[in-house]
């Protein structure tokens, strides 16, 4: 699977995914998430910790989610000594479930893994679309 990382994780993550065999790419520093969005469905999946809460940001990569993008957000704690190796064990703990719900829904465009990594949520792109729709 890969992956496009946003600059909000760890050139490190990064290096350890395409390591253990997910080719990783990160988003440069700075770079906006309205610029973004359009490449996120070059990947399997972009993966952030942030929703974009302005909301040009967020319509934008909402709109990637519902033209066939995959967003996975994680959720941990932002002052975590063990940031990268945190990140890495969310998404590695997960994997199994991912690539289930990935590949045999094709409708799931949105991934949440909360609570310290033990629960997923998967969000359909109607459901995305609704949001979208919502926030106009």
């Amino acid at each position: 699977m890969r992956l496009l990382l946003d600059e909000n994780l760890s050139p490190r993550t990064a290096t350890i995914l395409t390591l253990l065999g997910h080719p990783t790419e990160r988003v440069g520093e700075g770079a906006l998430d309205e610029d973004l969005a359009p490449s996120i469905n070059q990947y399997d999946a972009f993966v952030t910790f942030d929703l974009h809460r302005q909301l040009s940001a967020r319509q934008a990569i909402n709109r990637a989610i519902v033209e066939g993008g995959t967003v996975i957000r994680l959720r941990t704690a932002k002052d975590d000594p063990k940031e990268v190796m945190t990140q890495v064990r969310y998404l590695i703990a997960k994997w199994p479930e991912i690539e289930r719900l990935l590949g045999s829904r094709s409708e799931i465009g949105l991934l949440t893994i909360t609570e310290e990594g033990q629960r997923i949520r998967a969000t359909d792109r109607a459901r995305v679309a609704q949001w979208l729709a919502d926030s106009r």
